[in-house]
């Protein structure tokens, strides 16, 4: 029988050897999340401009986008865990009061689609390239986690830290090389070259000067976000598919998407696709963007045609994809946030989809605009 000892000397091994390639990284962090008893374990650093990155395991792209783009500024104890002066492993309950908890908009919004991780467990370390923290998550239903879970917890987070600093220099090596940083500055068209969190890892200067001005396009915890509110799911979604698409998850490469541009110039096509394999190195995703067609929003009987929904659900509808908010349209028709928010819900249950982001998404896309 493996002694607990033996059993932390292979899983570090395993740590090591998913950056020098002797073992897979699905099977570290699948043996690590069996040795702490966890649901989910996320890695998170802090950029030296203040920028969240996390990476997690089962491997969920959708999650970590929509984590960058929309919590990640909201949730307080990345805050607290950085400047805190305490040492060792820090759960929710260590960094936020109850009645803090009771109003995160982490706790009650994201948690609702990601239940798994409600209890949390981090490990803060400054290892190498500034603030690092593994997180391990479990649902409420296997209660918190215990005092040998957090020294087992504290042990391991050093060595994860490094194994991350090393394996992020990879790809700065695999981009760099043979001439492809130069090749795509001298590209007309934008072009973004994101890793598996989605995060951007080059940016060529057609993009770059789209990203500065915000002109269809900007970046969010490094994360490439549409500035048109109806675009920003699309945008999110194809290149959560060709995360998906290099985890060998997907199959298809998602359709080019229209990006509306403030500056009222012709829209942006969209267009995600993975960067030509290359042995030895993790799989990238490139965004192009080109100058597209007309934007237009669609008329309001083909709104209501897309969903079959009825006069008010069609004007509801027509304001989202406008980029207004529930609120904005309660307020400009004289309704209650209450009927509003009925109104969504019929349209979900229409659409077949869970969420607001997605029922925008699929309107968008039934009325080919």
């Amino acid at each position: 029988m493996e002694s607990e000892s033996d059993a932390a000397q292979n899983l570090i091994a395993a740590i090591y050897g998913s950056v020098a390639g002797s073992s897979s990284r699905e099977a570290a962090m699948k043996a690590l999340t069996r040795a702490m008893d966890c649901e989910r374990i996320t890695l998170l650093s802090i950029g030296p401009d203040g920028t969240v990155r996390q990476d997690s395991y089962p491997f969920d792209p959708q999650g970590v986008i929509d984590y960058a783009e929309h919590y990640a500024d909201k949730d307080v104890r990345i805050g607290r865990a950085l400047a805190s002066a305490r040492s060792g492993p820090m759960s929710t309950q260590d960094l936020m009061s109850a009645e803090e908890i009771a109003r995160c908009p982490v706790h009650n919004e994201y948690y609702r689609h990601h239940p798994e991780c409600w209890n949390m467990l981090m490990v803060r370390t400054d290892i190498g390239g500034g603030p690092f923290a593994p997180v391990f998550h479990r649902s409420a239903r296997y209660g918190m986690f215990s005092p040998q879970e957090r020294r087992r917890a504290t042990a391991i987070a050093g060595h994860l830290a490094r194994a991350d600093q090393i394996g992020r220099q990879v790809p700065a090596t695999a981009i760099a090389s043979d001439g492809i940083v130069a090749a795509l500055d001298g590209l007309p068209d934008g072009l973004i070259v994101f890793d598996r969190t989605g995060q951007v890892q080059h940016m060529n200067a057609a993009a770059r000067r789209l990203v500065e001005d915000a002109d269809g396009i900007t970046l969010h915890n490094k994360v490439p976000v549409a500035t048109h509110p109806a675009a920003r799911p699309l945008l999110s979604r194809i290149i959560v598919d060709v995360l998906l698409l290099a985890a060998g998850a997907a199959f298809e490469t998602p359709a080019s998407i229209p990006l509306p541009r403030p500056s009222g110039g012709r829209p942006l096509c969209a267009t995600a696709y993975l960067a030509p394999p290359r042995e030895g190195y993790p799989r990238f995703g490139i965004l192009s963007l080109s100058v597209a067609g007309d934007w237009r929003l669609p008329a309001l009987d083909i709104v209501r045609a897309a969903g079959d929904f009825t006069p008010a659900e069609a004007r509801l509808a027509h304001a989202l994809i406008a980029g207004r908010s529930l609120r904005e349209h309660a307020d400009a028709n004289g309704l209650s946030e209450h009927t509003v928010r009925a109104h969504m819900k019929r349209i979900r249950e229409k659409l077949g989809v869970s969420r607001q982001a997605e029922a925008v998404s699929e309107i968008i896309r039934r009325c080919h605009c």
